[in-house]
């Protein structure tokens, strides 16, 4: 952004690796070592999003999402967490 070449566009900022909402769950679930209570609903759809313009950046800032992104974004934000009594 420094250099300019994001400015007035419309930037797409999501995460390189496609998750599901399944999967998100499941990987909430493995984290709290809980198991959810749901119903699935089959409503809406999914769709790509154009991250083209941010790639180099990413690149630049040797910034990784992969298959770990998840759990280690839940370590980071959430960690506290498992070792409170919020969670029974």
């Amino acid at each position: 952004m420094k250099r300019g070449i994001l400015t007035e566009k419309i930037v797409n900022i999501a995460s390189t690796h496609q998750t599901s909402v399944m999967q998100l769950v499941n990987e909430i679930e493995k984290f709290l070592g809980l198991t959810s209570d749901y119903i699935l609903v089959n409503k809406g759809t999914s769709y790509d999003l154009d991250i083209s313009a941010i790639k180099p950046v990413l690149s630049d800032l040797n910034i990784e999402f992969g298959e770990a992104y998840i759990q280690r974004a839940l370590n980071k934000y959430f960690s506290h967490l498992l070792t409170s009594s919020q969670i029974n």
